[in-house]
């Protein structure tokens, strides 16, 4: 049977209710994650402690960016052009800063080069 949710914290009570407090969410590779759903998932893991997350996908996409104001004046242009409506998961700065909640481990199998 169909559901319909009008938020997306409204479906991470739906799915906290049936599979209980240990959420294993697989995510597909590339474009494609419905990352507002994945978002509520994580800031509802990151705020309760007793919430396990584990987090499976080949692949996260982020916006990219430089790191220094030459690079970020460079990339601008074909950010605004090719990422405006993309919106990067709000793990993806965690990961890379270090600073998972311990309750949550995201594990991606596709691993980038360099």
């Amino acid at each position: 049977m169909s559901r319909v949710f009008n938020s997306a914290t409204e479906l991470v009570d739906a799915i906290i209710a049936t599979v209980g407090k240990k959420v294993v969410l697989g995510l597909p590779i590339g474009i494609g994650k419905a990352v507002n759903v994945v978002d509520a998932l994580y800031a509802r893991a990151k705020s309760d402690p007793s919430i396990s997350l584990d987090i499976f996908t080949g692949l996260t996409l982020e916006v990219p960016s430089g790191r220094s104001d030459l690079e970020n004046r460079f990339l601008a242009p074909l950010v605004e052009r090719l990422y405006s409506r993309w919106q990067t998961p709000a793990y993806a700065s965690d990961v890379r800063r270090r600073t998972l909640p311990t309750n949550v481990t995201v594990r991606e199998f596709y691993l980038r080069p360099g």
